[in-house]
Protein backbone atom coordinates (compact mmCIF):
# COMPACT_ATOMS: atom_id res chain seq x y z
CA UNK A 1 0.00 0.00 0.00
CA UNK A 2 1.62 3.21 -0.77
CA UNK A 3 2.27 5.71 1.60
CA UNK A 4 0.75 8.88 -0.49
CA UNK A 5 -2.77 6.43 -0.68
CA UNK A 6 -2.64 6.78 3.53
CA UNK A 7 -2.12 9.78 3.48
CA UNK A 8 -4.72 11.27 0.87
CA UNK A 9 -7.30 9.38 2.97
CA UNK A 10 -6.08 10.32 6.11
CA UNK A 11 -6.28 13.65 4.40
CA UNK A 12 -9.79 13.52 3.73
CA UNK A 13 -10.87 11.70 6.60
CA UNK A 14 -9.87 15.01 8.72
CA UNK A 15 -11.28 17.93 6.57
CA UNK A 16 -14.26 16.04 6.01
CA UNK A 17 -17.13 15.63 8.76
CA UNK A 18 -18.62 11.72 8.68
CA UNK A 19 -20.32 10.47 7.29
CA UNK A 20 -19.94 12.47 4.28
CA UNK A 21 -21.89 10.98 0.99
CA UNK A 22 -21.25 13.59 -1.35
CA UNK A 23 -16.74 13.20 -0.94
CA UNK A 24 -17.45 9.23 -1.22
CA UNK A 25 -19.38 9.39 -3.93
CA UNK A 26 -16.38 11.79 -5.21
CA UNK A 27 -13.79 9.56 -4.39
CA UNK A 28 -15.40 6.63 -5.99
CA UNK A 29 -15.64 9.03 -9.34
CA UNK A 30 -12.37 10.27 -9.67
CA UNK A 31 -10.45 8.09 -7.07
CA UNK A 32 -8.62 9.14 -3.96
CA UNK A 33 -5.55 10.78 -4.62
CA UNK A 34 -7.03 13.12 -7.45
CA UNK A 35 -9.69 13.58 -4.70
CA UNK A 36 -7.58 14.66 -2.09
CA UNK A 37 -5.23 16.93 -4.65
CA UNK A 38 -8.60 18.82 -5.80
CA UNK A 39 -10.50 19.22 -2.53
CA UNK A 40 -6.56 20.49 -1.13
CA UNK A 41 -6.72 23.12 -4.36
CA UNK A 42 -10.69 23.91 -3.69
CA UNK A 43 -11.71 22.71 -7.23
CA UNK A 44 -14.21 19.56 -6.08
CA UNK A 45 -17.30 19.74 -7.06
CA UNK A 46 -20.10 22.21 -5.15
CA UNK A 47 -21.27 19.14 -2.98
CA UNK A 48 -17.64 18.01 -1.71
CA UNK A 49 -16.88 21.61 -1.01
CA UNK A 50 -19.76 21.70 1.39
CA UNK A 51 -18.48 19.08 3.41
CA UNK A 52 -14.94 19.96 3.32
CA UNK A 53 -14.43 23.80 2.74
CA UNK A 54 -14.29 24.72 6.58
CA UNK A 55 -11.10 22.41 7.25
CA UNK A 56 -9.59 22.07 3.68
CA UNK A 57 -6.43 23.53 4.81
CA UNK A 58 -5.64 21.36 6.70
CA UNK A 59 -1.87 19.42 6.45
CA UNK A 60 -1.86 17.23 9.80
CA UNK A 61 -1.85 14.51 7.65
CA UNK A 62 1.47 13.08 8.14
CA UNK A 63 1.97 13.94 11.34
CA UNK A 64 -1.48 12.13 12.83
CA UNK A 65 -0.04 8.99 10.78
CA UNK A 66 3.46 9.55 12.78
CA UNK A 67 1.84 9.89 15.68
CA UNK A 68 -0.20 6.67 15.27
CA UNK A 69 2.68 4.61 14.57
CA UNK A 70 4.52 5.69 17.51
CA UNK A 71 1.38 4.46 19.37
CA UNK A 72 1.54 1.40 17.83
CA UNK A 73 -1.30 2.09 15.66
CA UNK A 74 -2.27 2.61 12.25
CA UNK A 75 -4.89 4.09 9.55
CA UNK A 76 -6.95 1.32 7.91
CA UNK A 77 -7.86 1.98 4.35
CA UNK A 78 -10.48 0.44 2.48
CA UNK A 79 -7.32 -0.80 0.53
CA UNK A 80 -6.20 -2.50 3.13
CA UNK A 81 -6.50 -6.46 3.50
CA UNK A 82 -8.40 -6.25 6.88
CA UNK A 83 -10.35 -3.37 5.85
CA UNK A 84 -14.05 -4.47 7.37
CA UNK A 85 -16.18 -4.87 3.83
CA UNK A 86 -18.26 -6.79 5.02
CA UNK A 87 -19.17 -4.73 7.69
CA UNK A 88 -19.87 -1.17 5.43
CA UNK A 89 -21.74 -2.85 3.05
CA UNK A 90 -24.59 -2.21 5.16
CA UNK A 91 -23.98 1.60 3.87
CA UNK A 92 -24.98 0.95 0.32
CA UNK A 93 -28.08 -1.54 1.32
CA UNK A 94 -29.69 0.46 3.95
CA UNK A 95 -31.04 3.07 1.17
CA UNK A 96 -30.01 6.00 3.76
CA UNK A 97 -28.86 8.93 1.33
CA UNK A 98 -27.43 11.11 4.00
CA UNK A 99 -25.08 7.84 4.98
CA UNK A 100 -21.49 6.76 3.41
CA UNK A 101 -19.36 4.59 4.73
CA UNK A 102 -15.85 5.78 5.95
CA UNK A 103 -13.18 7.39 3.82
CA UNK A 104 -10.75 5.43 6.26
Amino acid sequence: MSDELRLARAYLAVVAEPPAPALVEFVARVGVLEAAERVRRGAAPASATAVTEARRDQRRGTSDLRAAEALGARLVIPEDDEWPSAAFLAFDYCGCEHLAPPLA
